[in-house]
Formats: structure tokens, sequence, C-alpha cells
């Protein structure tokens, strides 16, 4: 049984969810890991969600997200939402080598989400930061020192814009 906290968490972003929904006139849909969504030239493959815990328990409702990967071309992003460190070896362990990407954005806001072996699977070139100031935690640390990573863009910079184009 998972705690109550995190119970009562997921329940109220749910109905929060369906709130939101409802007031735009849009459907909501729950994802499964493996399903693909295509969109004008991308494709998104939901990589991991909360239900791929099975019996296990969800301590930190952060865990609880979905990780999805985008192709654009021959190009490859990975969304880590905030996968922090009960999730990431599990996604780690399902994916390993598959995790190879052009780009990915760091777990949990950049507050030390994720594992580093994440990363050194998905081994991206370019990494977003999605936070206004850089967090020192030593996972942070050892993704910023990755010689794979030729850009760092952390979201205090402002608009950031990257066409992508495919590889010849």
């Amino acid at each position: 049984m998972q705690n109550r906290y995190v119970q009562s968490t997921f329940e109220n972003h749910w109905n929060s969810a369906k709130y939101a929904a409802k007031r735009l006139g849009a459907e909501l849909y729950v994802v499964r890991t493996g399903q693909r969504i295509e969109l004008t030239n991308a494709l998104f493959e939901v990589l991991w969600c909360p239900e791929d815990y099975g019996d296990r328990i969800i301590e930190d409702y952060n865990n609880a997200c979905v990780v999805v990967h985008m192709t654009v071309g021959d190009n490859k992003t990975i969304f880590l939402g905030d996968c922090r460190d009960q999730a990431s070896p599990i996604v780690v362990g399902m994916y390993r080598e598959a995790l190879k990407c052009d780009m990915i954005t760091v777990a949990h806001h950049g507050y030390g989400g994720s594992v580093f072996s994440l990363y050194q699977f998905a081994s991206a070139s370019i990494v977003f930061w999605p936070n206004t100031f850089f967090d020192d935690r030593a996972v942070n640390r050892q993704l910023l020192a990755m010689e794979c990573v030729e850009h760092h863009y952390l979201a205090a910079d402002g608009d950031i814009v990257v066409t992508i184009q495919t590889k010849e």
C-alpha cells in the first residue's frame, strides 16, 4: 500500500488534470509504456509510466512521472520529467543502450533527479536544465563534466530554439 501522502498527491494531480481537460475542452488519456503517438513529423514513445512499478511502493510521487522519447527524423530526445532515484534505475534496467539520444532534459527540474548511469547511457550532446540555477549535487556535477555534452542550456537563459535537422 502506498503511503497516504503519496496516494492523496496522485489523486489531487489526477483531479487537477481532469478539471483542466474539462475547462480546455480536451480529452484526457492515460498513457502506457510502449505507446506510440505520431504528430506531424514527430514520433513520441512512452518509455516509463507509474504502472511500471507494479507492486513496488512509490515513496516519492516525483517518481510517478512519465518518461517520453521523441524522434524527429534521425534526432532523438528524451524528456525525463521528474524521474528520480527510485524510477530511473528501473528505466536504465529496461532500456540501457536504447536510451542513446541527441538531447535530454535533466530530471526533476535539475534538482539532482535521476541516476548518473541514465545520462551515461543517453550520451546526449545537448542537455536542457529546466531550472533557473545550477543545483550543485553530485549527479549534476557528473553530468556537467561529461565529455559527450557539447551544449548545456539552463532555463534561466531564456527561450532556446533548437532547429532539428535530418542527419546526412
